[in-house]
């Protein structure tokens, strides 16, 4: 007859090298998969900052160019843009709510895209506006072009201006997530503008009428087997 000794030492069990292999694998597995949630962590953060850099900034730079497309309407002097430097842009434009005159200037202060408004009146002018409407801006820039695309550089020449490229140069507000030493995120926007109202005012009238036209193919559709083709006269040769 067996004892109870010899019973427990017969059932079987797990030697200390079983063991040891069985936690080596376990936290094998647990640092995959904790490398694998957090990656995806840090890709969804990356992926926030930048839908939120790319939000807030368009709309200020949206604005910017809309508002600089309509430099010089209804201006209160032929001095359309007042100030044309490299990183300052000051010009007049009329606004139809309210409708009233206002001056608008575009320049960098710090890391801040500052936008200054100030109404145009007669006499004293009520104290500017001023708004920041971008943060964490590496560079703003402006180039200057004439006709022909001819550079304008020299600020007196600033009624010669016909194209406008804007270039805006941001970081994100955070870092990149899980990156070290921490690095952030750069969106460059950049516009080719051709303000509408730049060339009104011009002195001569282009009295020299286009070539004939050549290669102009029309299919009509809805035969309606008629074609009206009209020039107007340039203000402007550019």
């Amino acid at each position: 007859m067996r004892t109870s000794r010899e019973i427990r030492s017969g059932q079987g069990g797990f030697t200390l090298a079983e063991i040891m292999i069985a936690i080596v694998i376990f936290a094998l597995v647990i640092g995959v998969a904790a490398d694998f949630f957090l990656g995806q962590k840090n890709a969804m953060q990356k992926e926030e900052i930048k839908s939120e850099m790319q939000q807030s900034t368009r709309i200020a730079f949206d604005r910017m160019v809309r508002e600089m497309m309509m430099m010089g309407y209804g201006a209160a002097t032929d001095a359309k843009i007042l100030t044309a430097s490299p990183a300052d842009l000051k010009f007049e434009t009329y606004f139809d709510t309210p409708a009233k005159m206002y001056s608008i200037e575009y320049s960098l202060e710090g890391t801040r895209l500052k936008r200054t408004s100030q109404e145009v009146v007669a006499g004293t002018p009520p104290p500017p506006v001023v708004d920041y409407i971008v943060d964490n801006v590496n560079s703003l820039s402006f180039a200057y072009f004439g006709k022909k695309e001819v550079p304008v550089t020299d600020p007196t020449k600033k009624d010669d201006i016909r194209h406008i490229v804007v270039t805006l140069d941001i970081r994100s507000s955070k870092p990149v997530p899980g990156s070290k030493p921490p690095k952030y995120m750069n969106m460059v926007l950049k516009a080719d503008l051709y303000p509408r109202n730049m060339s009104e005012g011009e002195a001569v009238l282009d009295s020299i009428p286009p070539d004939p036209v050549t290669g102009l193919k029309v299919r009509d559709t809805l035969r309606n087997k008629r074609l009206k083709v009209t020039w107007n006269k340039c203000l402007s040769d550019d």
